[in-house]
């Protein structure tokens, strides 16, 4: 059996288990604004964009990326300044921000994918840490270390105006939270999807199988770019400001967190990575300032446990496996110099 056939007869199915799972999915996000407050509802959205975006790239492609905080960095920053010298409409800023971060995802990608594993993950890491100094060096621009706050005008969507945050923001931000996820849901379920999936479990079968391995990857990073450049673009709506800050490694880091949290290689994994994430930073910081020791002896744990994630453990429950689930280590072994 080819690792194409193989993946194929994985395709979700939509049963009872599926619609109870989407029922719980409307109740929860409709009582997370109110349970544990806008501020952390709306950040959680922000991230579950970022997280499924990553989860492209690592839970269907296999690889590894250390510099996403440049997209996301960059769709915040793009934003702003297009709203400031390009277009007076919040809507087009975010578009044409969200376009000029696809862009750079392609050349990101291109330098990046000529090696695999850890050398990759360095390389990710390189250019985004270019992309920081960049921003932070040209002042005329950017703002420099002082960051940048976007212009204020109104932008309603059906009486909704995401600039004043609170619930608006959250209402705006759960509809491009659901066509991320449609869109994600679709990408994955489409010939490339499998293919890309084929290419994860391994590499050097799909090339043999004939497929241009290195496209299919490249397609899969700017995917992915453009979904991380979306939620910066958010993220700059949400605060009404951007620092260079977003563009440092360690956004990265946290993006890889949520989504090994969570439960790469599947849909609803990267969105409770985001809701765990944020709620726990939002609220662990109240108690205590050394907050991440206690989110880090949680990810160990679940690392170390259950290597699926927290979607992984509740799977057990539902008769239907969405997002085409895999075992986590087939991606870690990828990492190693030279992984296939």
């Amino acid at each position: 059996m080819s690792a194409v056939d193989a993946v194929r007869k994985r395709l979700p199915v939509v049963g009872t288990a599926g619609i109870a799972k989407f029922g719980l999915a409307v109740v929860g996000f409709a009582l997370l604004p109110f349970i544990f407050g806008t501020t952390t509802a709306n950040d959680v959205i922000v991230l579950a964009i970022f997280a499924l975006g990553y989860n492209l790239l690592l839970g269907y492609g296999g690889e590894l990326s250390f510099g996403h905080a440049a997209f996301y960095g960059i769709g915040a920053y793009g934003t702003v300044i297009f709203a400031e010298i390009a277009v007076a409409n919040l809507y087009l800023a975010m578009i044409a921000a969200v376009v000029f971060t696809t862009i750079i995802s392609l050349v990101f990608g291109f330098v990046s994918l000529r090696r695999r594993g850890i050398y990759f993950a360095m390389i990710t890491l390189a250019l985004a840490q270019m992309a920081y100094y960049v921003v932070f060096q040209w002042n005329d621009l950017t703002g420099g270390q002082n960051g940048k706050a976007i212009p204020l005008f109104e932008a309603p969507v059906a009486g909704i105006d995401p600039l004043a945050a609170g619930l608006d923001f959250y209402l705006f931000g759960l509809l491009m939270l659901a066509l991320t996820w449609l869109g994600v849901r679709r990408v994955i379920q489409s010939p490339f999807g499998k293919a890309l999936m084929a290419v994860r479990e391994s590499e050097e079968r799909a090339r043999h199988l004939g497929y241009d391995v290195n496209r299919l990857l490249l397609l899969a990073f700017v995917l992915s770019g453009l979904l991380s450049g979306l939620a910066g673009a958010l993220h700059a709506v949400l605060f009404a400001f951007v620092g260079p800050n977003l563009l440092f490694w360690t956004i990265s880091g946290e993006v890889v967190l949520i989504a090994i949290l969570g439960g790469i290689g599947t849909l609803s994994g990267p969105i409770i990575g985001a809701i765990i994430f944020g709620v726990l930073s939002h609220n662990l910081t109240q108690v205590t300032e050394n907050w991440p020791i206690i989110f880090g002896v949680i990810f160990v744990l679940i690392v170390m446990f259950a290597p699926e994630g927290v979607y992984g453990i509740t799977q057990k429950y539902f008769e239907d496996r969405d997002g085409n689930g895999f075992d986590a280590r087939s991606v870690l072994q990828r990492l190693r110099p030279g992984g296939k």
